[in-house]
């Protein structure tokens, strides 16, 4: 039996207590100055939280209680630059819960890589009259020098008629023969055409890296196509959107039929040029620890190819 978990037990509250509407909104910057400077646990109320989207720890990770956040930013927030504030927004979502936020930019360092991040940190008003941190939100945006990964390089008129087979398809005509130099090197290899894959393969394409999709079978959207004609998503069309833009439109049906949802995948590979091997079945990997790095090796319509 799954595991329960009883949802009362879970971390985090919204601010029971209320901040004056006439509140001097400009003190919040030195506030949130002093607290990013310091980073003492006194700054925060007893049920902080920490949401880290990458941009410190390199993964997403929520600490809760004042000594865990404490300990972790201490461990993982050296070394922050460009520290800028924007100002102070007084929120209110409830008629019995308000809280000030105070958003602001900062670089981080990851290797030789420089993070581009955002923040947020959201003051609640204690018995006092004084304020503390009750949620704290550092996000990745990008890498300074690096392409944005929300900004596609390529886009088409997707009613333009074209192929899909990107930049190499694993048609003869693009990929060497066995005769010739039939291996191939690539910064990240993507298993199938699917929802997650497109999605990966855009975001990989505005970023700069090189990548391909490799897809065993000979058409994209062929497991939605090709099932039962009544197939359809179970998730809402606005749900189900790839990067950058809406992969449907509005006339489309709120639950995506299958022909409709291939498609639509078939117009985004066209859109932003994702590069596809088709007919491409993956039968084994090897891993190297020397080098960090896997190798495939891949059938294109029965000749081997190896990908690295």
């Amino acid at each position: 039996m799954a595991k329960r978990y009883d949802l009362a037990q879970v971390p985090g509250d919204l601010p029971s207590t209320m901040v004056d509407g006439n509140v001097d909104l400009h003190q919040f910057q030195d506030l949130a100055q002093q607290t990013l400077k310091e980073f003492e646990s006194s700054a925060l109320v007893g049920t902080a939280l920490w949401r880290d989207w990458l941009a410190l720890t390199g993964q997403v990770r929520t600490f809760y209680t004042r000594e865990k956040i404490v300990a972790a930013w201490k461990q993982n927030a050296h070394g922050l630059s460009n520290i800028t504030f924007q100002p102070a927004v007084l929120v209110k979502p409830t008629p019995s819960s308000s809280w000030v936020d105070v958003p602001f930019k900062f670089h981080s360092r990851h290797g030789k890589l420089v993070r581009a991040c955002t923040g947020r940190m959201s003051f609640q008003a204690l018995s006092d009259g004084k304020f503390g941190v009750w949620m704290l939100v550092t996000i990745l945006d990008n890498f300074t020098g690096h392409h944005h990964p929300d900004i596609p390089p390529h886009v088409k008129d997707s009613s333009v008629g074209g192929t899909i087979n990107g930049t190499s398809n694993g048609s003869s005509a693009r990929i060497p023969s066995d005769g010739q130099d039939a291996s191939f090197r690539y910064d990240a290899i993507i298993l199938g055409t699917g929802q997650c894959g497109l999605s990966i393969a855009g975001r990989l394409a505005a970023v700069g890296a090189k990548y391909a999709i490799l897809e065993r079978q000979p058409f994209v959207g062929r497991t939605w196509v090709q099932r039962y004609e009544t197939v359809r998503q179970h998730t809402i069309r606005e749900y189900n959107n790839l990067p950058f833009d809406r992969t449907w439109g509005e006339d489309d049906p709120n639950l995506l039929p299958g022909k409709i949802v291939a498609e639509g995948f078939e117009n985004y590979i066209r859109k932003y040029n994702i590069n596809i091997w088709l007919n491409a079945e993956t039968r084994a990997a090897e891993w190297d620890p020397k080098k960090s790095e896997w190798t495939l090796e891949v059938f294109v319509q029965e000749e081997k190819r190896r990908i690295g």
